[in-house]
Order: structure tokens, then C-alpha cells, then sequence
């Protein structure tokens, strides 16, 4: 999973390794910075939490718990969607893969907005976009350097200043003065997007097993089954890469 948040970090707000997950996070008053890594005696994650107020841990460890998908049974998943023979060698060689979450479903819907997930020329948007709109916050961790934009500061911003496209920055905007406004971020701009970007909101954010039309034989674990299809391409990729 770490190699998911990897592959899909924003900078600015979000740093990576092997080893540890890092973002700045903001709780109603309360900056400050997670980290996320495993215990290399147990199966069990560690959370650390940087905060300026602790009346937040609670909500910060609940989040937390969301984002790495903790909450499931990853064996009985597994075992299911080994039944298929062409999932099987993947599944069986990655045990205990979870579907990840996102810290909060604004920021994600945005991202998927500019493409991100898609695109990787929209690194450099949503960087600059995190860096000229996001508050900047002092942290000990190089390049943590600001939090995700707030909907009011994005429901006013002229995002065309920074090269996003026109469409895109009013469905931005759209999508923040919605939130602004008490409505779901998800919900608002599914119908926003293509089918793609809203299944991905949805296996995201919305944290459902199975939003695309997956084949029988994987319901309800559609975006397990995602989960293990992806990483089977990226580690093809690696190879056909390693071998040129």
C-alpha cells in the first residue's frame, strides 16, 4: 500500500518511502503532521501524530484506520478472489492487500479532477496548486511543506492562473463552493467526471468494495481485485523495464 501512496503522492502535503507514509493533515484549529509506518515486530501499523492541539487524536487515528482500510478481513478477501485462476498467482503473492483511503475526500475528489491519478504531466498542477492556494506550515519533514487547499480559498481562486484548463478549474470550483455549502464532496462531482474518475472517487473516498462492473466472480471485492490488478501491471512494467 505504501507503494500506492508512492505512485499517487501530492506534493507539498505528502512524502513516501519504503518505509513510512508522512502528510500534513489539518483538524478543524489543529495542524500538524502524520506518520504512518509498520512495526517490524507485529503485523500492526504505528501512527505518529504532530499536532498543535491534542483534543483531535481520536479523529486523526479513525482517519487513519480509514485510509490504510484496516476494518476488513483481508484473508477472507483473498481467498475469494483466489477462486479466479488468473488473479490467483497475485493474490497468493501479495497477502493481506488493502484497497487505500484517502485523508479526506476533497482533496482526493480535486486531484481527480486534474487527472492525476491519470496524467502524469498534472504532478506539476497539483503541486502548484497545493503551494499558491494551501497554507504554509513549518515542519521538521523536507518537503511537507503546506496543507491540501481549503473549498472557501478554492471556491474564489482564479485556478486558471496557474494553468489549469478552464473546465477543470470550474469544476474545482463548483465542487469547493458545494463543499463550502454543507454538500458531499463526492457525491457533487461524480456526475463531474467520467466513469473512471468517479469509480476511483468511489473505491477512495466512499471506501465501497466493489464500484465498477466488476465480473461476477469478484463481487463484492471489485476493488480488491483492482487492487491486485494494478500492482500485477506495475511489476510487469518493472520487468519489461529492468529488461531493455
Amino acid at each position: 500500500m505504501l507503494r500506492f501512496y508512492r505512485e499517487h503522492t501530492t506534493h507539498g502535503i505528502e512524502s513516501v518511502d519504503d518505509h513510512c507514509y508522512r502528510r500534513t493533515i489539518q483538524v478543524g484549529n489543529a495542524a500538524g503532521v502524520i506518520e504512518v509506518t509498520s512495526d517490524t515486530n507485529k503485523p500492526r501499523l504505528v501512527l505518529s501524530v504532530r499536532l498543535n492541539a491534542v483534543n483531535s487524536l481520536a479523529q486523526v487515528a479513525d482517519r487513519v484506520r480509514g485510509m490504510f482500510d484496516l476494518a476488513v478481513d483481508p484473508r477472507s478477501i483473498a481467498d475469494h478472489l483466489a477462486r479466479d485462476r488468473g488473479l490467483r498467482p497475485i493474490v497468493r503473492s501479495h497477502p493481506g492487500l488493502r484497497v487505500p483511503g484517502a485523508w479526506e475526500a476533497f482533496g482526493l475528489a480535486v486531484m481527480a479532477v486534474l487527472g492525476q491519478r491519470l496524467a502524469h504531466g498534472t504532478i506539476a498542477t497539483s503541486a502548484l496548486l497545493v503551494c499558491t492556494f494551501g497554507r504554509a506550515i513549518e515542519t521538521s519533514i523536507p518537503g511537507l511543506t503546506h496543507l491540501f487547499p481549503l473549498p472557501e480559498v478554492l471556491a474564489e481562486a482564479d485556478l486558471t492562473s496557474i494553468g489549469i484548463e478552464p473546465e477543470q478549474a470550474e469544476r474545482i470550483r463548483v465542487l469547493a463552493a458545494g463543499y463550502r455549502h454543507g454538500k458531499s464532496p463526492v457525491r457533487s462531482t461524480l456526475p463531474r467526471l467520467d466513469e473512471a474518475g468517479s469509480q476511483y472517487i468511489a473505491m477512495r473516498a466512499l471506501g465501497e468494495p466493489d464500484p465498477f462492473r466488476a465480473p461476477a466472480r469478484w463481487r463484492p471485492w471489485g476493488a480488491y481485485a483492482a487492487m491486485f490488478l494494478w500492482i500485477a501491471d506495475a511489476e510487469s512494467a518493472e520487468r519489461g523495464t529492468k529488461s531493455s
